[in-house]
């Protein structure tokens, strides 16, 4: 790979800008300054500095971030502040994206990567990765609320997407107008929906700077910390345990990512376990 492009790919400055810097002698490679920006590099062995600092190179990148109330889940929007543009400069030059999406008042837990095969694998319905959400409605839900979750829920159409029948999930009861929401699905508003359709209507809450105050609130349980927001200690990931390398090595790398946070199916970790089984 050439010395610029490499650079450019690590977030490191626009090609022209990393190539004045490779010219002036800013750029070593393996010890030794490198002046052409057309230098051919291997990113996997090269040790590389830039004005003196290492260079660390990985071709993905996987950002944890607890998203706040009033960001969308986008990459770029003209009028209101998306999850990306929260990001310094250098990660927002590596082409990152949310791994899934919350609504605009959701907050909580929400992954950014540039690994798209690690975005699908987490967000495909056929992987059965649950997604755990702490929501707060008046109302009250239906006797059968818990049955009709495990068994599919009919939900309304809502905005323009149709009407449908959920996947199972879970209803659990957290307390008086509280309850935690486990889907392995990620249909538009469907938290809001599910819990629409047997009796409740999650709680309107304002937020400040913004006059859009129609959609509810709802919190991945997740959120960083595993506290706070009205957030549960944890949410369970449960990825395919017949998916192959590919897999276990995306199962690894998750559980070294959020391992203070989250119940694995898989391993057996649990939330602030400790240590940490290696390997």
């Amino acid at each position: 790979m050439r010395l610029d492009k490499l650079l450019c790919d690590l977030g490191e400055g626009t090609r022209k800008e990393v190539t004045l810097r490779i010219r002036r002698g800013a750029v070593t490679v393996d010890g030794v300054t490198v002046t052409r920006p057309e230098t051919k590099v291997d990113p996997e062995t090269a040790v590389l500095t830039l004005d003196g600092l290492p260079v660390v190179y990985s071709k993905y990148v996987y950002i944890m971030m607890n998203k706040a109330a009033g960001e969308i889940c986008a990459t770029r929007d003209p009028k209101l502040p998306t999850v990306v543009s929260r990001l310094p400069e250098k990660l927002r030059r590596r082409g990152l994206f949310p791994a899934g999406r919350l609504d605009r008042n959701a907050e909580g837990l929400l992954l950014l990567t540039n690994d798209g095969d690690a975005a699908h694998m987490l967000l495909s319905p056929a992987r059965h990765v649950e997604k755990t959400y702490f929501v707060r409605y008046d109302g009250t839900l239906a006797p059968d609320a818990e049955t009709r979750f495990r068994n599919g829920i009919a939900i309304p159409a809502d905005d323009g997407d149709p009407a449908c029948v959920c996947m199972p999930a879970e209803l659990i009861r957290a307390g008086e107008h509280e309850a935690r929401v486990k889907v392995t699905e990620g249909r538009y508003h469907q938290v809001k929906r599910m819990i629409a359709a047997v009796g409740g209507q999650e709680q309107l809450e304002s937020q400040p700077g913004h006059s859009d105050h129609s959609k509810g609130r709802s919190h991945p349980a997740a959120s960083l910390g595993g506290r706070g927001s009205g957030a549960a200690c944890g949410t369970r990931v449960s990825l395919p345990a017949a998916g192959g390398p590919a897999a276990g090595a995306l199962h690894f790398a998750l559980c070294r990512l959020f391992r203070a946070h989250f119940d694995c199916s898989r391993c057996g970790h649990r939330p602030f376990d400790a240590p940490f089984p290696s390997g």
